[in-house]
Order: structure tokens, then C-alpha cells, then sequence
């Protein structure tokens, strides 16, 4: 059995979680193969998708909703010939939901969902506009993601032995996640260009520039970093900035409550999230 693991991480969460249940397939025997959308052009990814005997799609969840970087990959998907089973598997902080169902609204036809799993991941929001407990200890940090490994590798037995358990997929699931999900698309468009960079606080080092996944960020002629408008949510530049430069919604980190959240061990944005040009 050949499987391909297809995932996009913001901070780290479900990054670890794609590596992790690779690796419980790949101890089961099956040949898995993970990439992050980010890292693949085209002509891989129809390679890949078409020699693959199940797919799998993981993504973090916005407002019980699917990343748009996620969105578009999903929809840029060749159509298969044949049906091919696939899991989804999200990661969240508390409840999504239907954050796994979400995603049949844009997998092209042929692509049959089997399997799907909500997994609970620490808190990476940290922006001071809206204060969520979170912690930036690694130590803490690895601790409650190990928690998870059990339940990721029950996932993956569940793929291997052919046992479908969809969660997120009841009316129940779709009524809370539409809760969540329908103000959110109202509002995405203006939360776009919310991010900005503190002049006094900036040095310039361009690390926010180097791992948006979306090329929102951008140097001027001045040196000073300039948005697009084309921010996905990720928070990717606001957790890894080394100075804390990044602002949200004209506000900037409050440093008394130190460093943001900056993923499990082992991630590195500029390693997995870094887009081949």
C-alpha cells in the first residue's frame, strides 16, 4: 500500500501531527510519503496523487475552516480516473466541530473520504488583541503533543486495517462548526492585511518575509516591511519573529508575556514551510 500524507502547518501543530502518524503507517508496513503543500510543484504532486493507493490531507483549523492555502491546494488537485480513499485529519485547539467535513466542499470528485480525525493541539494564537492562554515552554509544549501520539496512532490502524471512522462528519458536527464558520468567511476578507511590522522593534533581519506562505510581506524601497493584503491567518511571522516585531491590528506583542508559541520540537518555518520558487 502506497499512501502520500499531504499537509499545511502555520506553527508547528499539525506538522507534527502529519510526521507522526507517517510514522505509524510506516511501521504497519505501508510506504508513506509526506510533503507539505508549500514544498511541491505541480508536476510532483500529480505524480505522486496518481500512484498513491490512499491520500491524506491534514491542515490547522480557522474558524472552522480550512486555510486558504489549503483551499486552493485542494482544488488544484488532479481528478483521478479511478475513486481513491482518503483521510483528513485536522488539528485544533478546542473544538472545530466539523473541521474534517469542511474540506469535502472543495476535494474534486473521485477523491472518497473513509477516514477523518480532530486532533487537540496547544494554543498557537498569541496576538494581543485577543489574549488566550498559551504557553512557550518546549518542554510543556512537547509534553501535551506526546499526549497526542497515542490517538495518532490509532488513526493510522484504523487506515490500515480498513476500519472507516469519520468524526466530524453528523449534523451536530456541522451545526457547531457553522457557528464558527460562517462569520468567519464574512469577516476573512477584512482580517487580510491586519498584520504589520513595528517600526521600533524591526530590524530588517526579512525572517517573516522568508516563511509567509503567502508572500503578503515585502521590503519597500525604505527598507521598511510592507503587506499585501494577502495574510492567511497563519501567524506564522507573529510567533517566529525574533524581536516580536510583528503587530496585529496596529497592536504589537506584549513582551511581559514572552516569546509566542513556536510549534513542537523539531519545527523549523524556514525548513518545512519555505515555498519553491
Amino acid at each position: 500500500m502506497k499512501i502520500s500524507i499531504w499537509y499545511f502547518s502555520g506553527t508547528g501543530n499539525t506538522w507534527y501531527a502529519a510526521e507522526e502518524i507517517a510514522k505509524a503507517l510506516r511501521i504497519r508496513s505501508a510506504d508513506t510519503e509526506i510533503y507539505s503543500i508549500e514544498q511541491c510543484n505541480a508536476d510532483q504532486v500529480e505524480h505522486s496523487i496518481a500512484s498513491s493507493d490512499v491520500i491524506g490531507f491534514g491542515y490547522p483549523i480557522y474558524g472552522s475552516d480550512l486555510p486558504l492555502i489549503m483551499k486552493e491546494f485542494l482544488l488544484s488537485l488532479p481528478h483521478r480516473k479511478s475513486p481513491v480513499p482518503v483521510f483528513l485529519f485536522c488539528t485544533q485547539w478546542i473544538f472545530s466541530g466539523d473541521g474534517t467535513w469542511a474540506a469535502t466542499e472543495f476535494l474534486p470528485p473521485g477523491y472518497e473520504v473513509g477516514w477523518s480525525r480532530h486532533f487537540r493541539m496547544p494554543n498557537n494564537i498569541c496576538i494581543s488583541l485577543i489574549r488566550l492562554p498559551f504557553t512557550n515552554d518546549s518542554e510543556k509544549i512537547q509534553k501535551k503533543v506526546e499526549k497526542r501520539i497515542p490517538s495518532f496512532q490509532r488513526f493510522a490502524e484504523h487506515i490500515i486495517e480498513n476500519k472507516p471512522t469519520r468524526h466530524g462528519f453528523t449534523y451536530g458536527s456541522t451545526f457547531l462548526g457553522l457557528m464558527q464558520r460562517s462569520p468567519f468567511r464574512r469577516l476573512y476578507e477584512r482580517l487580510r492585511d491586519d498584520i504589520a511590522a513595528d517600526p521600533s522593534r524591526c530590524t530588517r533581519c526579512g525572517i517573516c518575509i522568508e516563511i509567509c506562505p503567502a508572500s503578503n510581506l515585502t521590503f519597500d524601497d525604505t527598507g521598511s516591511v510592507n503587506t499585501r493584503g494577502t495574510c492567511i491567518l497563519c501567524v506564522r511571522c507573529y510567533n517566529f519573529c525574533p524581536h516580536q516585531a510583528i503587530t496585529y491590528m496596529g497592536r504589537p506583542h506584549i513582551l511581559s508575556r514572552g516569546i509566542p508559541y513556536r510549534g513542537p520540537s523539531g519545527y523549523n518555518p524556514a525548513e518545512h514551510g519555505r515555498k519553491i520558487k
